[in-house]
């Protein structure tokens, strides 16, 4: 008799914010200079085809990274 395991994920995050958290993270840590869409996927362990399809453009992406850490940045001050 087979019995169904049900996947509980454990962090409630879309994709496209796992991405951008990803993203933060690895702009953190190496900055945004000379960085490539590809290079960047590779590190996420993705590919530059899903960043675009989630974000629309690598000038898009970036403008999300930098908004979203201003975002928390804002939040830790206030």
């Amino acid at each position: 008799m087979y019995h169904m395991v049900q996947y509980v994920r454990m962090d409630h995050k879309s994709p496209r914010q796992r991405l951008l958290d990803g993203a933060i993270e690895y702009v953190a840590a190496n900055g945004m200079t000379d960085l490539s869409l590809r290079s960047l996927a590779a590190a996420l362990g993705t590919s530059h085809r899903l960043l675009i399809f989630h974000f629309g453009s690598k000038e898009r992406l970036w403008i999300e990274i930098v908004q979203t850490v201003e975002q928390r940045q804002i939040a830790l001050l206030g």
